[in-house]
Parts: C-alpha cells; structure tokens; sequence
C-alpha cells in the first residue's frame, strides 16, 4: 500500500512540474496576443478617413473608433498610418471648392470643403518630396489643417470662414509656387475685403469670382499673377 501510495505521489509531483514548465511560455503568448491586439488600428463608422485606436473619438463627429481596419488593408498606411492617396493637385482641388463655395455665398458648401481640405493635409504622404518640399510641407500643413477646421466647423458663419479662407489661401500659394500640382492658377486680389486692406486668393479661370464678397460683388478684383 505504501509503495502505490509513493508511486502516486512521484505521478503527481512529475505532472505538476511539467504544467509548470509550460505556464510561462503560455503567459508569454497571451502578452505577444494582447500586444498585437492593442496595437491595432480603427477608424470611426461614419468617416472612415479618421483612423486611431479603439476608442479614440473621431474629430468630425465624436464617435468612438470602433471599426478595425482589415489586414488587408495595411499596404494603404505608413508607420504614422497616414494613407497615400492625397496629392498637391487633390488638395488644390478642394481649395477650388471651398473658394467656389465661397463666391456662391454657400457657408454649408464650404464647411464640407474645409473637412476635405483637413483630411487632405493629414493624409498627405510626404515620401515623395525633396528635403525642402517636405520640410515647407510641414511647416504649411499644421496652419492650413487648423483654418480648415474653423472653415469646418462654421457652416452657418461665412464671414468666419471667409476669415480663415484669406489665411489659408496664403498657406496653398506658398505650397503650389514651391510644389507645382500641374495645373496653371491665377493669384487674384480683392481690393476692397476688411475695409480696403484688401485679400488674395488662387484661382483656376482668369474670371474674376470674388470669394470674399461673394454674389453681392462677385467681379470685383484683378488677377495680379499666373502661376503654372
């Protein structure tokens, strides 16, 4: 009896050592999953451009981030998970919207123009820039990201936006004479904006459309330089 009784024991005390041996390397395996998981990114379900970990609020509508971004889908990010898909000649585009918003006396018109022009600014992948396009790229994009907030945000307050429009028209100048988006552009000047200090803004046509006093004087300004 005594001799099963040991014999028992030593069958205990060999498979207690065993699961104890395999314990840490189960512990670590879970850490490694737990890691991998938190590390994932998501994106908010109703602006699918605004990405950031589980939780994050999304800056367009203040909904959690609860929507993982596919496996799959990891080729479109950089290490800063910034997607590739925005160019000069795209922000420009936007630009030409919002002015265009503008000139029609479209406050709602605008205020989407300006949430394009902040998700063109942050996507913007500077890969492919020379030293000195990304470092002015840099320097533009943080200024021109927060007047395209306030554009944003400012749907019934055009005189605000049309503030923060004179500014930033000064950013996308600086941007297009330095990184040419391929097109030919017209800086125009409007004389008679904040009591005759007077504004400039970028074009696409050499017709005058003021985006300052909007459908009240539309034609008042000239085109003071070509830019190609």
């Amino acid at each position: 009896m005594t001799k099963i009784l040991i014999h028992a024991l030593a069958i205990c005390f060999i498979f207690a050592s065993c699961n104890s041996s395999k314990q840490p390397e189960n512990q670590e395996s879970l850490k490694v999953e737990s890691e991998t998981g938190n590390n994932k990114m998501y994106t908010c379900p109703f602006h699918k451009d605004e990405k950031g970990n589980r939780g994050n609020k999304c800056p367009d509508c203040g909904e959690p981030m609860t929507v993982p971004i596919a496996k799959s889908d990891t080729n479109l990010f950089h290490i800063n998970n910034e997607t590739k898909t925005t160019s000069i000649k795209g922000i420009v585009a936007d630009y030409l919207k919002l002015k265009n918003a503008l000139v029609s006396d479209d406050s709602k018109g605008a205020s989407e123009a300006g949430k394009s022009l902040r998700s063109d600014f942050k996507n913007f992948s500077v890969e492919s820039l020379t030293t000195k396009q990304k470092n002015l790229f840099i320097d533009i994009a943080e200024d021109a990201i927060e007047h395209a907030e306030h554009i944003a945000a400012n749907s019934n307050n055009i005189e605000h936006q049309r503030e923060h429009f004179e500014t930033l028209s000064n950013d996308i100048l600086d941007l297009v004479k330095e990184i040419s988006p391929g097109l030919t552009l017209y800086r125009d000047f409007c004389p008679m904006y904040k009591e005759g200090k007077g504004a400039f803004w970028i074009s696409e046509m050499k017709t005058i459309s003021n985006p300052y006093l909007g459908l009240k004087m539309s034609t008042c300004g000239a085109i003071k330089e070509e830019i190609k």
